[in-house]
């Protein structure tokens, strides 16, 4: 369809209940392009971001190659979210945000975002 003259794209996360974040964003590579995305930020402000290189997330180009670019540079793009778009799906639809000529219709999602770790709150009253 790419090929043929799309006029932009649609990526639907309303489906997405998480899992590796990397593979959906190595679909979407080509379209996000190349660049930091979004980034997971530590409590203690420490940083670490996601890039696309080459169309790929920048830890995996060695194993999957380059994502080939779109016909169409910087295409429009709708994303779709639902209340079942969680963690790694989130995530993809973080990396969109931002993007030029990008937009983002349908619910909120599901709100669990990816990379949880999970803490124990000694002064909690539930917590024994």
């Amino acid at each position: 369809m790419d090929r043929a003259g799309a006029c932009g794209w649609g990526v639907d996360l309303r489906t997405n209940t998480g899992g590796d974040m990397r593979m959906p964003l190595a679909s979407a590579g080509p379209i996000l392009g190349d660049g930091e995305v979004g980034a997971f930020v530590e409590a203690d402000g420490t940083r670490t971001p996601w890039t696309i290189e080459n169309g790929t997330p920048r830890h995996y180009t060695d194993r999957w190659g380059s994502g080939e670019p779109p016909a169409r540079p910087r295409p429009p793009v709708a994303v779709l979210t639902g209340l079942r778009t969680a963690s790694a799906g989130e995530a993809v639809a973080i990396a969109f945000r931002g993007r030029p000529d990008t937009r983002t219709f349908g619910e909120p999602t599901f709100g669990v975002p990816t990379a949880n770790t999970p803490s124990p709150c000694p002064t909690a009253p539930w917590s024994s």
